[in-house]
């Protein structure tokens, strides 16, 4: 937490798991770039600048039962990252959306909190065939 950069940043890599993390006032709060098969549950990422979560160019991924609130952007943001599983998290208080997808396909979201955001509690944007429930 408190890092002028990001509190993680996981980049190229595979097949990890992040769980009980705190990652609070950073830039991005965990960010995942063209990494895949990766695991993260049960942390925090609050009170970022940019989003809490954010995944870019990474498929395969699961993030589930972590909190994403307070942050400047939104809460759970994907670019471009495919048949990803979102499921149990809470996302809320975000200065934009609480769940974001952009040209993000084949997606399950499911059992999530997204309320109270000043955006949406969750938008898709050009992202198709993605399961909401």
């Amino acid at each position: 937490s408190n890092n002028g950069g990001n509190g993680f940043l996981i980049y190229n890599s595979e097949n990890n798991t992040m769980s009980g993390n705190y990652v609070n006032y950073n830039q991005f709060g965990i960010f995942f770039s063209e990494s895949n098969n990766n695991t993260f549950s049960g942390n925090s990422a609050n009170y970022n600048t940019y989003n809490g979560i954010y995944l870019s160019l990474s498929n395969y991924t699961t993030i589930s039962g972590n909190k994403a609130s307070n942050n400047n952007d939104h809460g759970i943001a994907l670019l471009s990252s495919n048949n990803d599983n979102i499921s149990g998290n809470s996302a809320y208080n975000n200065t934009k959306n609480g769940i974001y997808l952009f040209t993000s396909d084949n997606n399950t979201i499911s059992g999530n909190n997204a309320t109270y955001n000043k955006g949406s509690g969750i938008w898709l944007d050009f992202s198709d065939s993605t399961n909401i429930s």
